[in-house]
């Protein structure tokens, strides 16, 4: 047992610049505390170490108070290897509660890996750090390894910037197979930022984890630049519940522009929850992804809280197959009261798959968008297999322009066999706008359809053929009371059109 307490030490420094191996070996100690309550700056300078290795075989707890530290440095510029084996470790607590600035700088790393195989909980409490710096610009490869956590904590109340710089990672893998909660609570961070210039490959495996809660509260900005991510996975297979809560951010931009591969695998998840009700910017540019896939399989529950969104882009422009399986979600709720524009430009699809085949409810309410734009000029097919939704209810009662442009379009396919209703409520859209060569609808088992349109002026359906084939099975039209319904086929015929009086 081994107990260190420096409660006046002002400035700690190591300069160890020519030590080519480092190792400890404590393999009996069974407490460690450190309580370093007033140093006010440390700083770590250790050019030449080329291997760190710990073993602390079977330390059970581990506890730091550092609770007046300004400043952290660290430079460890020639590391080459650091490996930590930290086996029995069941408790880790940090508390750092007036550090104003954390620096990491670990340029020439080339590998690190963390095996905790019996921690039980992990917390981390930094509830004064403003600015936190990660600078590991040639990492090669990063591994964690915490086999059996069962609860991580993290609180850092305080933090206003994050910044993260990986330029050199070319791989990144995470395996927490036991945490069975998981939490961050980050809610004064006013600016993140992640810059992962050469990443090649990030997999997560988190396997068991049955909550996942965020709560970043005062977030202003979110910045994501991946420009060179080949293949990201998602392996989430035992989540039970996903809930976020971003209720002050701004702006969301998203840069991914080399990504070739996304897949997200959440086979087990119940019940996921969005409430971001303060953005006022979404912007997503992902210019070069050539395949998506979502497999969300035993999902029950799915709802979207986006209430003060005021802008949403999407930039996909070379995506070439973008797939969704979404083979168990029994309701899917969108609420998005404020959105004023949304623009969607996917420029290069060639195809796109929906699969829901278990929906039993689906709801839109998207009551004060002013503007929709769809632009998918080079999809090639586009296919829509929504085999058991009984219900589905669209509410977009403020809505003054929808424009369709889907040009290039050759097959478009929609497979809703067993839907009993269907309800439009669209009372204030001034001008609908589609443009679509080919098209076919198969929607044998409707039994009711609903349009409340009450403010249209203008509608105009633009087919590019001669013939237009309508298969509708049992269908029984309501809501047609006020005008008559024309098909305007006057692009090719001058001024035939073909109107359907109310019934």
């Amino acid at each position: 047992n081994s107990i260190t307490s420096f409660k006046s030490i002002t400035s700690v420094s190591f300069s160890l610049n020519s030590i080519t191996s480092v190792s400890f070996s404590l393999n009996s100690i069974t407490s460690v505390s450190f309580s370093l309550n007033s140093i006010t700056s440390v700083s770590f300078s250790l050019n030449s170490i080329t291997s760190v290795s710990f073993s602390l075989k079977s330390i059970t707890s581990v506890s730091f108070s550092l609770n007046s530290i300004t400043s952290v440095s660290f430079s460890l510029n020639s590391i080459t290897s650091v490996s930590f084996s930290l086996n029995s470790i069941t408790s880790v607590s940090f508390s750092l509660k007036s550090i104003t600035s954390v620096s990491f700088s670990l340029n020439s790393i080339t590998s690190v890996s963390f095996s905790l195989k019996s921690i039980t909980s992990v917390s981390f409490s930094l509830n004064s750090i403003t600015s936190v710096s990660f600078s590991l610009n040639s990492i090669t490869s990063v591994s964690f390894s915490l086999k059996s956590i069962t609860s991580v904590n993290f609180s850092l109340n305080s933090i206003t910037s994050v910044s993260f710089s990986l330029n050199s990672i070319t791989s990144v893998s995470f395996s927490l197979n036991s945490i069975t909660s998981v939490s961050f609570s980050l809610n004064s961070i006013t600016s993140v930022s992640f810059s992962l210039k050469s990443i090649t490959s990030v997999s997560f495996s988190l396997n068991s984890i049955t909550s996942v809660s965020f709560s970043l509260k005062s977030i202003t900005s979110v910045s994501f630049s991946l420009n060179s991510i080949t293949s990201v996975s998602f392996s989430l297979n035992s989540i039970t519940s996903v809930s976020f809560s971003l209720n002050s951010i701004t702006s969301v931009s998203f840069s991914l522009n080399s990504i070739t591969s996304v897949s997200f695998s959440l086979n087990s998840i119940t019940s996921v929850s969005f409430s971001l009700n303060s953005i006022t910017s979404v912007s997503f540019s992902l210019n070069s992804i050539t395949s998506v896939s979502f497999s969300l399989n035993s999902i029950t529950s799915v709802s979207f809280s986006l209430n003060s969104i005021t802008s949403v882009s999407f930039s996909l422009k070379s995506i070439t197959s973008v797939s969704f399986s979404l083979n168990s979600i029994t309701s899917v709720s969108f609420s998005l009261k404020s959105i004023t524009s949304v623009n969607v430009s996917l420029n290069s699809i060639t195809s796109v798959s929906f699969s829901l085949n278990s929906i039993t409810s689906v709801s839109f309410s998207l009551n004060s968008i002013t503007s929709v734009s769809f632009s998918l000029n080079s999809i090639t097919s586009v296919s829509f297999s929504l085999n058991s939704i009984t219900s589905v209810s669209f509410s977009l009662n403020s809505i003054t322009s929808v424009s369709f442009s889907l040009n290039s379009i050759t097959s478009v396919s929609f497979s809703l066999n067993s839907i009993t209703s269907v309800s439009f409520s669209l009372n204030s859209i001034t001008s609908v706008s589609f443009s679509l060569k080919h098209v076919s609808f198969s929607l044998n088992s409707i039994t009711s359809v609903s349009f409340s349109c009450r403010s249209w002026r203008s509608a105009f359906l633009i087919p590019r053929q001669q013939k237009i084939e309508v298969v509708t099975g049992t269908l029984l039209y309501t809501g047609f009371t006020h005008q008559t319904f024309c098909i305007n086929n006057s692009l090719e015929k001058g001024k035939e059109s073909l109107c359907l009086p109310p019934p």
